[in-house]
């Protein structure tokens, strides 16, 4: 089934924005740029988008008296030429710091508008709002230990994005977070992810392999492209008893269990074994034997490496299947 293209969905996105207002919306010039906002039954003004061409945008603290104290999380989907956000210093509520706009105790990221290889999100934020990184180009995304939330299509469209650590912490990562991101070639999805939703790593073909936690019980539509025949040919990597080997078949995707490190379909004290020699070699100086997908199956704590706690945890798990855990 086709996805729409970007453009599409930012229509889509804007078209459902704030159905709920109280009051109808106003506009408000600054600069280059059109902000569209409305006026809550508290006299507070929320920002519900933005449109223009320009790449500096001005944020004030009031607009007719009145202080602005939200932002719709899809107010700068069609700003695609914006380079910077300035928020008055009188601003309550909001500020911009290194190519990020923020809420003022700089919990929340609502916008990431800088051209660095590197985006390095600061250490406090917790959450990403969603379309926080939309349509921008680093190659590369630190994400701090403190960020536990990662909203609905947080990186879509980040046409340059190669690679992307996802720290322990993070227990949401949202629907079509990482659609359209073409040079994606490298994720984590850590331990303590319960969901993935529809379409998270969705036009994303240089996404070859996709590593599932233990902890995912529900995953959605569509996580990944269809496998094309010599052109796009995933691999998912899950664990005994999750969705993920169900999700491969139906999707007619190439699925390896994590722990059967001998690759024969079976996860069981052969594969012990097979892990305990591989790191007797490797610790005896000796090149690793293991194939690259032998390297990943057999890392069944995700700690990134071979070593005789992946042996046990094999053994623990066979033991589990045996009793008929």
């Amino acid at each position: 089934m086709k996805k729409p293209g970007i453009l599409i969905l930012s229509a889509i996105l804007l078209s459902n924005i704030s159905a709920y207002r109280a009051y109808a919306e106003s506009v408000y010039y600054t600069g280059d740029y059109t902000i569209n906002y409305s006026i809550s039954e508290n006299d507070t003004i929320t920002i519900t988008k933005c449109t223009g061409n320009g790449e500096n945008l001005y944020i004030p603290d009031t607009i007719d008296g009145l202080p602005i104290t939200e932002i719709d999380s899809s107010a700068f989907v069609s700003c695609t030429n914006l380079k910077t956000i300035t928020v008055s210093d009188d601003n309550q509520y909001f500020v911009s710091e290194n190519n990020m706009l923020m809420n003022r105790n700089k919990i929340n990221l609502i916008k990431y508008t800088g051209s660095d290889q590197t985006a390095v999100i600061p250490y406090g934020i917790e959450k990403i709002e969603s379309h926080a990184f939309f349509g921008s180009e680093p190659e590369y995304i630190n994400i701090p230990e403190t960020v536990s939330y990662i909203d609905d299509y947080a990186f879509m469209g980040c046409t340059a994005l190669k690679e992307i650590y996802i720290p322990s912490r993070v227990e949401y990562i949202g629907k079509s977070c990482f659609f359209s991101c073409p040079y994606l070639s490298a994720v984590n999805i850590p331990e303590g992810i319960t969901a993935i939703y529809d379409d998270t790593f969705y036009a994303c073909p240089s996404l070859l392999e996709l590593v599932i936690p233990q902890s995912v019980t529900t995953i959605g539509n569509d996580i990944l492209s269809p496998a094309e025949s010599n052109t796009y040919n995933p691999v998912i990597y899950g664990f005994y008893g999750s969705p993920a080997k169900s999700y491969a078949q139906n999707n007619s995707i190439s699925y390896k269990m994590i722990g059967d490190a001998n690759e024969d379909l079976l996860l069981d004290s052969s594969d012990a074994s097979s892990i305990l020699c591989e790191y007797a070699s490797v610790s005896a100086g000796n090149s690793s034997s293991f194939s690259h997908i032998q390297s990943i199956c057999g890392d069944m704590n995700r700690d990134g490496n071979i070593n005789s706690a992946d042996a046990s945890a094999v053994l623990l798990k066979y033991a589990e299947i045996s009793s008929g855990g």
